[in-house]
């Protein structure tokens, strides 16, 4: 297990799919963990809560996240991507909010070795698909994204 550096700000990842919902549901949990002197890295398609975001002294990366996309590929391009901006950033913990984040970033954190945690207040349309084959696959896939989602805490 890898050590964290006690010298060092850890940074915190929260993923959703929308900078609306961050900031209307999440704004009082960045700063907490902000005046306890983390770091705070939102990550979700950009909106016009962005701005609002930054001003609270946050960083911010914009990800492509279609929140009613099927397509297999797009959906893959999603997962990557995430990988991509986990790898980049020197991420110390990531939290997920909202299906495709919960799912897509705890798959990408889990390749990119970084512990997440994924917070599920519902499973928003997941349920309402009257494809029987579509919701399976669905709950499967979020079976395989929250194994293992938290494998340590160093801080």
């Amino acid at each position: 297990m890898a050590r964290i550096n006690s010298n060092k700000k850890l940074t915190i990842a929260l993923v959703a799919n929308t900078t609306w919902s961050i900031y209307n549901f999440r704004l009082n949990l960045i700063r907490f963990l902000k005046d306890n002197g983390f770091n705070i890295l939102v990550i979700a398609p950009k909106d016009n809560f962005s701005a609002n975001l930054i001003s609270e002294g946050v960083s911010y990366q914009h990800i492509n996240l279609d929140n009613y996309g099927i397509n297999p590929i797009s959906e893959i391009m999603s997962i990557r991507q995430l990988y991509k901006i986990y790898t980049k950033n020197d991420i110390d913990f990531i939290i997920h909010y909202t299906i495709k984040p919960n799912i897509y970033g705890s798959l990408a954190a889990k390749f990119a070795g970084i512990s997440s945690i994924a917070v599920t207040t519902g499973l928003g349309h997941l349920l309402s698909f009257s494809n029987v084959f579509t919701r399976f696959i669905s709950l499967s896939m979020y079976k395989l994204a929250f194994r293992n989602l938290v494998r340590r805490f160093g801080f």
